[in-house]
């Protein structure tokens, strides 16, 4: 069974829909590793972003600011995506806390401010973090995906493309009108439907 070690670094995110109209929109990104090796189940790692107009790059960034796992990699494995609907900045910063508070203690540290690397915990782990902390309801996701890999096919500095689709159908409502009239008048507009392609997440693959 082939074995290697490796970095995943986060190089790209473009997104078809965002699920608002804002040209900027801030991002909760979660990354897993699905049973990486052995008796390893999952590892997980997460990563609020900034897009704009759907897009954000970071190839020219700092190895600290985009570095998702340094894990060992046996046998088949799986790398999936989540990216949550547009968050405040409050609630990214409570969404991070969340992750820190439930899971880091497991870990037992912490990669920086920007981004951090948590054990194994359920599947979707957005509902997970928010079931066990008692708070408000998770946020929802826009997009979502995964890929097969192997470790005898990986070659340093090789990028992997996930493909994303949408979850849940996105969509934007408007309200016309006012109660001084005949009242307000609710329209839903279906900005992309479910199961819809929603862009991709691309990463780098390093050999250490």
């Amino acid at each position: 069974m082939a074995k290697k070690n490796i970095e995943v670094s986060l190089v790209s995110v473009n997104l078809v829909s965002t699920g608002t109209k804002r040209k900027e929109s801030r991002h909760a990104l979660t990354a897993t590793l699905v049973w990486p090796r052995p008796t390893i189940a999952r590892k997980e790692s997460a990563f609020p972003c900034t897009l704009e107009k759907g897009a954000a790059d970071y190839s020219g960034s700092p190895w600290h600011e985009t570095i998702l796992f340094k894990e060992t990699v046996e046998g088949t494995f799986g790398l999936r995506m989540e990216l949550s609907e547009s968050l405040s900045d409050d609630a990214i910063a409570s969404f991070m806390r969340t992750f820190e508070g439930l899971f880091l203690q497991d870990v037992g540290t912490m990669l920086g401010k920007t981004n951090l690397v948590l054990g194994d915990v359920l599947a979707n782990v957005f509902t997970a973090a928010y079931k066990k902390s008692g708070t408000a309801p998770p946020p929802a996701l826009v997009a979502s995906g995964g890929v097969t890999l192997e470790p005898a096919d990986l070659r340093d500095g090789m990028t992997v493309e996930i493909p994303l689709t949408a979850p849940v159908s996105l969509t934007e409502t408007k309200v016309s009108g006012s109660a001084a009239d005949r009242g307000t008048e609710r329209t839903t507009k279906v900005l992309l439907r479910k199961g819809a392609a929603n862009g991709s997440v691309t990463v780098r693959i390093a050999l250490v």
